[in-house]
């Protein structure tokens, strides 16, 4: 089951329905909370920080706890006080709580603190993670490594449907260099464009030189970069994957957040 699982949209209400079946974060495995541990967590957290989404008397909570982070563990707060089911992400230890805001300042600041290991068996969960987290109002880079991971809209066409298909596989670790940077090819939607792409993530500070700009990046544990983007195509009938889009996805009449509050072309959201 998705992300977005334990919410499910009908035409007659967009309120949370239970699913039972096990959940998956970003491909790891989450559990939900029971009612007591869920108390003292939520108590824990609003000790931590003054995160007015914290306030909310009922909740669905889940956890996973990410094999890149030894302390830190990703929460889905699903608040259900709200008209509208609303979602709250959070990266956290006790005495350190981190909101995701779609930029991928959070990431990066947990990716310090903690500090982020990025091996052989941890780079592909934290591309997942990092790409569903990472969004700008124009849209975020969607991973797409199987057919079921492509958001086609119903007027998609066979035709088209199978040409994106042949062009999809895996993620897999290409290589990785003296620096300890990864460089992982995947492919990528971008709007309503599917791209191959190498992923570069660094271990340790790095240097990658980028062949097309000429010029040198410096990159922090954890940082991700995107090297020889090649078109492969366009125009294809898929859903929005803008910041609104996944919203829209999420919950049935959510709620939108405000415009100014969504980054367009903000560097933050990328590299």
């Amino acid at each position: 089951m998705n992300i977005l699982a334990p919410f499910v949209q009908t035409e007659k209400s967009a309120r949370p329905v239970r699913l039972t079946e096990s959940v998956s974060l970003f491909g790891m495995p989450a559990r939900q909370l029971q009612s007591a541990e869920q108390q003292n967590l939520l108590a824990q957290m609003r000790h931590d920080s003054d995160l007015p989404e914290l306030d909310a008397c009922r909740f669905w909570v889940y956890e996973v706890a990410p094999p890149f982070y030894r302390d830190y563990k990703l929460y889905h707060l699903f608040n259900l006080d709200a008209p509208h089911p609303e979602l709250t992400r959070l990266l956290y230890k006790p005495g350190s709580l981190h909101e995701l805001d779609w930029t991928n300042e959070p990431i990066y600041t947990v990716n310090e603190l903690a500090p982020v290991r990025i091996q052989q068996a941890t780079v592909l969960p934290y591309l997942r993670f990092f790409f569903g987290s990472v969004c700008a109002r124009l849209g975020g880079f969607r991973v797409v490594e199987t057919a079921a991971d492509v958001p086609w809209l119903s007027i998609a066409t066979a035709q088209e449907c199978k040409l994106v298909e042949s062009h999809l596989k895996p993620m897999s670790v290409a290589g990785v260099d003296t620096q300890g940077l990864y460089r992982v090819p995947a492919t990528v939607l971008f709007m309503r464009s599917l791209f191959t792409v190498d992923l570069m993530v660094a271990s340790r500070e790095a240097a990658v030189v980028d062949p097309e700009e000429n010029s040198v990046e410096r990159l922090t544990i954890g940082q991700v970069a995107m090297h020889n983007e090649e078109l492969l195509c366009e125009e294809l009938d898929v859903r929005d994957f803008s910041l609104q889009g996944r919203m829209r996805c999420a919950f049935q009449e959510a709620s939108e957040p405000p415009e100014e509050a969504l980054p367009e072309t903000d560097s933050r959201w990328m590299n």
